[in-house]
């Protein structure tokens, strides 16, 4: 008879027992983490009994409960990847990038802890992007998991560097107003009078070309006068200038 513990053990799909030539044997066609544990043999006739007991430590491969996953940086930020891993120790750990070898290094840095097996890469330009792939591995098997790193361009707020405070115009001509700014694209422009949003027409024409942003007032008058603001906005931020218009007579 074979016991777990206290417990009987009888045959099943898993459990094959058998007794041949004198010869006691259990076997567990596929163990697993909770086969774990003590076990007993016991032989018995009508003169007595005897038994004897063995221990049974079950290995787990090293594999991953959670893998990596794809991660999009801005240029400049670090890239972190992060996965779970289950296993019976020790187990060693690898990161590649396209397939070669990463070492640890001020940029790189590689850790093991707690079943985390981390990845983290600081200062990024565009030349970190890439596949990466992590490996676990101890005495009893190995995985692998991948991912890729995004690297964007780094954002830049609009900022107007020309800025035209005032601007005097003869009234009937045609006043321009020209705003220079900087920053990533796409950025968008808008031009106010006070709280009115201006749009292109005939009075108005309304340009955004080479970061210059342009209106133009078409034949002025004494109502044109006023404080004209130029917003300019991106995802990253945005800023305006205020300039403001006199009209003067001829």
């Amino acid at each position: 008879m074979w016991f777990k513990g206290k417990q009987r053990m009888t045959a099943d799909e898993n459990i094959n027992i058998s007794f041949e030539n004198n010869v006691a044997s259990l076997t567990l066609v596929k163990a697993e983490k909770s086969d774990a544990g003590e076990y007993i043999c016991e032989a018995k006739n009508d003169a007595g009994s005897q038994r004897c007991s063995a221990v049974l430590k079950v290995k787990e491969p090293a594999t991953f409960t959670e893998e990596m996953e794809a991660v999009n940086v801005t240029a400049g930020d670090t890239a972190s990847f992060e996965c779970q891993v289950t296993g019976t120790p020790p187990i060693k750990m690898k990161c590649y990038k396209d397939g070669e070898l990463l070492k640890p290094s001020r940029k790189c840095k590689i850790t093991f802890l707690n079943n985390i097996a981390s990845l983290k890469i600081s200062s990024t330009d565009v030349t970190d992007a890439a596949e990466y792939s992590c490996q676990v591995e101890n005495d009893v098997g190995s995985s692998v998991c991948h991912a890729t790193l995004t690297i964007s361009d780094r954002l830049v707020p609009p900022s107007f560097f020309r800025k035209v405070k005032t601007m005097d115009t003869i009234i009937g001509s045609t006043a321009s107003i020209d705003c220079k700014c900087s920053g990533s694209q796409p950025m968008s422009i808008t031009w106010l009078k006070g709280d009115v949003e201006l749009s292109d027409g005939d009075k108005c024409h309304l340009r955004f070309s080479d970061n210059m942003a342009t209106l133009k007032l078409h034949t002025v008058d004494i109502a044109d006068g006023g404080d004209y603001v130029c917003k300019a906005t991106n995802t990253s931020g945005s800023d305006a200038c205020t300039v403001t218009l006199t009209i003067v007579g001829e």
